[in-house]
């Protein structure tokens, strides 16, 4: 048995890695705290691959039928080459760490698509969407600004989760979101806020009430996540 496999006792279960050497791994990697999650159910995945076809010795022809199987499984482009990041990312551990040696670096992912996977809405379309919400209620004005919040400045849905209404502020004379994208830890960019926008986010918030200025922009108003992301 490999020092690689002796993560995995014989029981072939993927629980019985050592969890001492995959934390050390998973420091190693110094990925965001929401990226440690996905890089830890990967590798898991690629043991339980090895597991399964009786791999003691894993080379890079195996890391390639590893993951030309999850191509086979129809993942996305992105996971598999996010689920193979994270394989090299380990073995380059490994070697530095004097614990096993193979190169994969020359490994390649799919080839992702740079074309939009979907038509954009037209103008019509546009107005039909905001004009469908229930704007006598707290959750339809939320949803209408936060809907016309990302139609109108491009915005992804997790820039609009983690809007805090301090993060409305005033550039040049205008309205601007100063927004947290995918990947970053701070909030240095900024979206100018068209006027008709900014008048339905002002309506919600107004209806909303007082809240702290680090509070959600657009805030859950159920049971179970009241003032919420």
């Amino acid at each position: 048995m490999t020092a690689t496999m002796a993560m995995v006792n014989n029981t072939n279960t993927v629980n019985v890695i050592d969890e001492n050497l995959v934390s050390e791994w998973l420091k190693f990697a110094d990925v965001a705290p929401k990226s440690v999650k996905t890089y830890n159910k990967a590798i898991r995945r690629f043991f339980v691959y090895l597991n399964d076809h009786n791999i003691p010795a894993p080379t890079a022809d195996d890391v390639y039928e590893w993951r030309d199987s999850l191509k086979a499984e129809n993942k996305a482009a992105s996971t598999v080459n996010l689920y193979l990041s994270s394989c090299k990312l380990f073995f380059k551990f490994l070697n530095q760490r004097g614990i096993y040696t193979v190169d994969i670096s020359h490994v390649k992912g799919c080839k992702l698509t740079t074309e939009h996977k979907r038509d954009a809405l037209t103008a019509n379309q546009g107005k039909t969407v905001l004009n469908s919400f229930d704007t006598t209620t707290l959750a339809g004005l939320r949803d209408k600004a936060m809907t016309a919040l990302m139609m109108c400045c491009g915005l992804r849905t997790i820039e609009v989760s983690r809007a805090n209404v301090e993060d409305l502020q005033q550039v040049y004379g205008r309205t601007a979101l100063f927004v947290q994208g995918k990947g970053r830890n701070d909030r240095r960019e900024c979206v100018m806020i068209p006027a008709q926008v900014e008048a339905m986010i002002n309506e919600y918030l107004s209806a909303r009430g007082q809240v702290a200025g680090n509070a959600p922009l657009f805030a859950g108003i159920g049971n179970r996540n009241r003032g919420g992301r």
